[in-house]
């Protein structure tokens, strides 16, 4: 009798323990449940921002305030970036103050020095000078046809906002100046008579010309002819400063102004130097500057 009441008293109570183990198994399962929302929720966030930065990539800023130069895109047309970014405009930050490429020899890029002072001229306005000074002479050698150039940078005011980008400009930059000096033409450090080898060589040595003036021009030192009064060639070694391709500078030489010196030869004869010889003797010298 004991027993059974035991049982019938004990029933209530495995039972509230089996609904209690009931509601915890639901409590998991809500907070699982509530862990699985929690996830989906950083999910839905990381899509919205995605979303965001692309809606972002839509509007495109420009880096600088400045004037559009080019446009390599119409409108409508689809714009996406892979591993280089697009070009979309071409910006002038300041048309006030703008730049000259120029190309220089690599033989001149020697007596370029920052800070020289330049002129240069457009085909917009053929009849103006402008003028700035270099900035930078780039280290990238470029190479067309074999000749070896360098990119100068040039700076110029641009004040009127006159030139524009891209035009063509027609540049002069001086890399030395002498004054109160004489000039020799430069055609005639290049003239060598039409003589017999042997007759030139013993003229070298009966003038006491260096062999320095004929072979190597170290130091600057080169020969001229000069027509001496019995119209009979002299060969005159000089030393070269700086040229303008027409007129060279004269550093030291057995020569003054006046002289006759031989640009070049009209014609030859067999009758020999003195008698056959026609060359074209401009007087030496010229306007000092």
């Amino acid at each position: 009798m004991t027993q059974a009441n035991w049982e019938q008293t004990s029933a209530p109570v495995r039972a509230a323990e089996a609904r209690c183990r009931q509601s915890q198994a639901q409590l998991e399962q809500t907070r699982a449940q509530l862990e699985q929302a929690r996830a989906q929720v950083e999910v839905t966030r990381g899509v919205l921002k995605q979303a965001e930065t692309n809606f972002r990539y839509t509007t495109i800023l420009s880096p600088i305030d400045g004037t559009v130069v080019a446009r390599n895109i119409t409108v409508g047309q689809s714009v996406a970036a892979s591993l280089q970014a697009p070009n979309v405009f071409t910006i002038a930050q300041d048309l006030k103050r703008m730049q000259v490429y120029a190309k220089a020899d690599e033989s001149d890029t020697g007596q370029i020095k920052i800070g020289t002072g330049v002129t240069f001229q457009v085909d917009a306005f053929p009849t103006e000078v402008f003028r700035g000074r270099v900035s930078a002479i780039r280290l990238n050698a470029y190479t067309v046809q074999n000749v070896v150039t360098y990119e100068t940078i040039i700076d110029f005011e641009n004040a009127e906002e006159k030139l524009l980008p891209g035009e063509t400009a027609y540049v002069t930059i001086p890399t030395g100046q002498a004054s109160d000096t004489l000039k020799i033409p430069s055609a005639a450090l290049r003239y060598t008579p039409e003589l017999p080898r042997p007759e030139v060589q013993a003229r070298y040595s009966r003038y006491k010309i260096p062999t320095a003036a004929t072979t190597s021009h170290m130091g600057g030192w080169q020969v001229v002819w000069k027509l001496s009064s019995g119209k009979k060639l002299e060969p005159v070694a000089v030393r070269a400063g700086i040229t303008d391709y027409s007129f060279t500078q004269m550093l030291e030489g057995n020569l003054k102004e006046g002289d006759a010196l031989v640009t070049g030869q009209t014609e030859t004869r067999t009758a020999g130097p003195s008698q056959g010889q026609s060359p074209v003797a401009p007087r030496f010298g010229g306007p000092r500057r």
